[in-house]
């Protein structure tokens, strides 16, 4: 079996924080694996909070390692990263990252950079419904035809897109519209419709605008 000499756990408060030692890059995964594995009886129930220090880890992957532990009956209460990209990842799945756990020896760190907020909605966005926001939006659940989503920020969607989505209302041409199934023709990006006639995947897509088009690119390609 896999040795997992890098990754240690400590108690803090009513949860525990397992810490990468170095950075580890694709081997990450399989090594934490290993580690919950091997100490699948001590973890069982438990709260973690994942330092992984400099290590960036997209959304996809952030997924996949929660439904994981999941699996293993292990809760994922936070991650701390020094990587925007990673706390950005943990915010659009709704998991706490440093700016709302206070488990970090060193807060000093951090510096004094802020962090996006997001909504987050657990439940089927049904038809008639409304969700208008400031911020970025992630829905864990389907969105119905019929249905609209407002937001100034990003919409993430974890599970199928079929209503109407308006990211970046108020002109943010960076924002994005993630979901898992992407089949509308009702999103648009600062004002910007999606064009029309585009073959509906079942696969992870994200809508995109560039050169004032919004196009639909796979997910996969992405690192939020």
């Amino acid at each position: 079996m896999k040795k997992t000499e890098n990754i240690t756990t400590k108690g803090k408060g009513d949860k525990l924080v397992i810490t990468c030692h170095q950075h580890l890059g694709t081997e990450f995964l399989e090594e934490f694996q290993a580690y919950i594995m091997q100490n699948e009886q001590f973890l069982h129930n438990a709260k973690i909070v994942l330092d992984v220090r400099d290590l960036e880890i997209n959304a996809n992957d952030l997924f996949s390692l929660r439904n994981f532990l999941n699996d293993h009956h292990i809760s994922l209460a936070g991650v701390y990263s020094t990587r925007e990209t990673t706390n950005t990842s943990a915010r659009l799945l709704g998991i706490p990252t440093q700016s709302s756990l206070n488990v970090i020896d060193n807060p000093s760190k951090l510096g004094n950079k802020s962090l996006d907020k997001a909504v987050i909605i657990q439940r089927t966005i049904r038809s008639g419904n409304l969700i208008e926001e400031s911020c970025d939006v992630v829905v864990v659940g389907d969105v119905n035809p019929g249905s609209v989503i407002r937001s100034d920020g990003s919409v993430v969607i974890w599970g199928k897109l079929q209503g109407e989505v308006h990211a970046g209302r108020s002109g943010n041409k960076n924002a994005r519209i993630y979901a898992l199934e992407f089949n509308t023709t009702g999103a648009k990006i600062a004002g910007v419709a999606l064009e029309a006639g585009k073959k509906k995947n079942k696969e992870p897509e994200v809508a995109v605008l560039e050169e004032n088009i919004v196009r639909l690119e796979s997910w996969k390609k992405i690192i939020i």
